[in-house]
């Protein structure tokens, strides 16, 4: 009774160190993201400033659309490192793909079917006429 005790404690504590690395992960990714989107910028800006840049007027309007983009990468960050939105994400995924594939499956059977009644239909009108000669 005791081992299975100490058994389950220790599972329970290589998922916790698990989880602790994945937020850990997380957590980095996070940073980059802020460093990327706040303190790079505020550099360029800086070096704007400055008049080192080659292009200032672009490095003066990215400070701006970076601090934009901030909310949005943390959110992508948080979808795609999590496994069940990345689950989720994919089966969307496969449903779109399975409906595209199948349209196109139709597509192609439909045009099969068009070509066999075109097919059919020549080989009625040359008998049609096969018997038009006949007649006349």
């Amino acid at each position: 009774m005791r081992t299975r005790h100490l058994k389950d404690q220790n599972e329970q504590s290589r998922r916790t160190v698990e989880m602790q690395n994945y937020f850990l992960l997380i957590y980095l990714l996070q940073m980059f993201n802020t460093f990327f989107t706040f303190l790079l910028p505020c550099f360029m800006l800086i070096l704007a400033l400055l008049n080192i840049s080659i292009l200032p007027e672009f490095v003066s309007s990215s400070f701006v659309l970076f601090m934009y983009f901030h909310s949005a990468f943390n959110s992508l960050i948080l979808i795609f490192s999590t496994r069940t939105y990345r689950q989720v994400l994919y089966g969307w995924w496969l449903k779109v793909y399975s409906f595209v594939s199948r349209k196109a499956i139709r597509f192609s059977l439909s045009r099969q079917a068009r070509m066999a009644i075109e097919r059919r239909d020549h080989k009625i009108m040359k008998k049609l006429v096969k018997l038009d000669v006949e007649l006349k």
